[in-house]
């Protein structure tokens, strides 16, 4: 990769704001239908033992009739991280999904076809990266139905940073040692999350509110790079 330079910054920039409210070239749709093998794929990727998702036989005596696939899945089918022009030529950026939120409004049940798109919805110069400046770029997806029902949306930035052969590193950190007591604390939560820690059904967004104490994960984080390989087969 060669070395970005202020121009080329400035270059992909301007070409970047030119795709705004247009389709991202460089996300296709991974997914498309949330067949049960597509569901474990993803379940077994996250570590996610909810019955609701695994469980076929059982999912039929919920409300939903039918098993169901986690909400994360929607990042199976497409992931909003656009980097607009950036593939269509070497600019001498590195490329860093920083930052997603996502809205879901229904549920995705097994079977069910997936329709999505995904559009570049801003492109703004960004933070610095240290001594680096940058350019920041939002996509946003959108899931439906078969039968155009918009169930999900998911927005998500990206942060270019200009690459620098033999330069300093991006990111200064060393190795973490887990002492003792962590380790014991890892195997106890470890422990604990084999039992059921959700009720027979998902919460939705409205159903929960500010301040309301979680879980804390055992499963270490959900990286995107899972829901990814999920979508490449």
């Amino acid at each position: 990769m060669t070395t970005a330079t202020p121009s080329k910054l400035k270059e992909f920039l301007a070409d970047a704001k030119a795709l705004v409210g247009k389709d991202a070239p460089d996300v296709g749709q991974g997914v498309r239908t949330a067949t049960w093998t597509a569901i474990q794929r993803l379940t077994t990727a996250i570590g996610d033992t909810n019955r609701l998702y695994n469980d076929a036989a059982q999912s039929v005596g919920t409300i939903y009739n039918t098993m169901i696939a986690p909400p994360s899945f929607i990042l199976a089918v497409r992931t909003p991280e656009s980097g607009a022009t950036w593939e269509q030529k070497e600019y001498g950026l590195r490329r860093f999904a920083t930052h997603m939120s996502a809205e879901w409004n229904d549920i995705i049940r097994m079977s069910d076809r997936q329709v999505s798109d995904l559009k570049v919805s801003a492109v703004r110069a960004g933070k610095k990266w240290g001594t680096r400046e940058t350019v920041e770029v939002d996509s946003t997806a959108t899931y439906k139905t078969l039968g155009g029902q918009v169930y999900a949306t998911a927005t998500g930035t990206v942060t270019m940073v200009p690459h620098e052969v033999n330069g300093p590193l991006l990111s200064e950190r060393g190795i973490h040692v887990y002492s003792d007591d962590e380790i014991k604390k890892l195997d106890t939560d470890l422990h604990a999350a084999a039992k059921p820690a959700r009720g027979r059904v998902p919460l939705y967004w409205s159903e929960v509110k500010k301040g309301d104490k979680l879980p804390g994960p055992s499963q270490g984080p959900a990286l995107l790079q899972r829901p990814r390989r999920v979508a490449a087969g």
